[in-house]
């Protein structure tokens, strides 16, 4: 229980989240079975326990100010527990096994349920004394974290996936900003570039700091990035999404921010096997979306692995 309390939540505020939770037992002899688990259910009791806990939370902070007495305080402080405490036992009946094709889902709850022990932490020890007050950075004041509790509780529910594949296609969408930011700084950098000297200006004619950047380099940056993104779109449009696509998309992504970074520290000749290892990296990501995706679609993935030698032996040809 400790093991995947700490995984949940990090080291921060481990002992005062374990107090909340000493009540929680699991059953480990009871593995939930990936067939049976029925993930569309449990994202409506999610969002109906999240709307309880905020309206929970509304009654605890109410009972604890004057002149209410204590016990009233104390009451309402076991309903929120106890709302709390449902839904940490939701979470946990969600398949935990590596080969379950679960991941992107159980992460999206697991950010759920983080956030909402981090924020009811917070809440609960501005009602402590100063002695055993947590030191958050903030006023004592009990309205910032209960309307920090609130934003949470009423801004998860429409974040939270109805299966894998919806969770697959939030974290997706990620990316494709991601890369929409790549591609646009890759534009800028090709659009500050001098052709003739290969500088980029800073727009100071008094300053020192200039950046080189070979103007091939940075026009097949931007080719690379907007060619990423449109295979980004299509996978997103034409494959079934699942765990593999978006843990090797996660990787493209990844190094599509490090191609254009190398960009103003390398050489022309260098980044020759920079982008050699980038197409590596669209190409598995290309195997599995192909892998992904019905039969009509593999032409156009033929074409877009011969796209990227073309780049590349464009870049670097005598």
């Amino acid at each position: 229980m400790n093991a995947s309390l700490e995984q949940l939540n990090g080291t921060d505020n481990v002992d005062e989240i374990q107090s909340l939770l000493s009540k929680v037992t699991i059953d480990e002899s009871k593995r939930a079975d990936d067939q049976a688990f029925d993930s569309a259910a449990l994202q409506e009791k999610m969002k109906k326990l999240c709307l309880v806990l905020s309206h929970d939370a509304t009654k605890f902070t109410l009972a604890c100010k004057p002149p209410r007495k204590p016990q009233e305080g104390l009451r309402m402080l076991q309903e929120f527990t106890n709302t709390m405490l449902r839904l940490i036992g939701f979470f946990y009946d969600i398949p935990a096994e590596a080969s379950s094709d679960l991941i992107a889902y159980r992460k999206a709850y697991k950010s759920l349920v983080d956030k909402l022990l981090r924020n009811s932490v917070s809440l609960l020890s501005t009602f402590l004394d100063d002695d055993h007050r947590l030191d958050t950075g903030s006023s004592a004041s009990f309205m910032l974290p209960t309307a920090a509790f609130w934003e949470v509780c009423k801004s998860s529910p429409a974040k939270l996936p109805k299966d894998n594949q919806q969770a697959v296609a939030f974290e997706w969408n990620d990316l494709l900003e991601i890369l929409a930011d790549a591609k646009k700084e890759a534009e800028e950098m090709g659009q500050s570039t001098d052709k003739d000297s290969g500088v980029i200006s800073d727009g100071d004619e008094d300053s020192d700091f200039d950046i080189e950047v070979d103007p091939s380099v940075a026009k097949r940056c931007v080719l690379f990035a907007s060619l990423t993104r449109m295979l980004f779109q299509k996978i997103q449009k034409r494959c079934r999404l699942s765990d593999q696509l978006l843990k090797q998309g996660t990787i493209v992504t990844e190094e599509t921010d490090v191609l254009i970074s190398k960009a103003y520290d390398m050489e022309p000749s260098e980044m020759k096997q920079v982008m050699e290892h980038y197409i590596t990296a669209v190409r598995k990501l290309i195997d599995v979306g192909q892998l992904a995706s019905d039969e009509e679609n593999k032409e156009w993935f033929t074409m877009c692995y011969a796209k990227y030698d073309e780049i590349l032996v464009k870049s670097f040809e005598p």
